[in-house]
């Protein structure tokens, strides 16, 4: 059997490894959380690191988790710069 935490944490690397310093998960409350770390030159990127980072999450943690119960924190050092969810499902 695999660690679903380590085929993310691959994924995430191989697509983001330019934006973040680091990269954690944690199965933690009954939901998927995700811990980016921004690199410091992440931000003069052609395309804001933010809203790349917010892309790259979204379609690794979308893909992988179908039951779409994760929420992921993108961190400028040691604050929180903004929480990324899941696009809300149509009805």
């Amino acid at each position: 059997m695999f660690d679903l935490s380590q085929v993310i944490l691959f994924e995430l690397r191989s697509a983001g490894d330019r934006l973040w310093e680091s990269v954690a998960c944690d199965r933690g409350s009954g939901r998927w959380i995700v811990y980016a770390n921004l690199r410091p030159g992440a931000l003069g990127t052609p395309e804001p690191g933010f809203a790349e980072s917010a892309r790259v999450l979204r379609n690794v943690l979308d893909t992988r988790l179908s039951a779409k119960d994760w929420i992921a924190a993108l961190l400028c050092g040691d604050r929180v710069s903004c929480t990324i969810h899941p696009e809300p499902q149509d009805r």
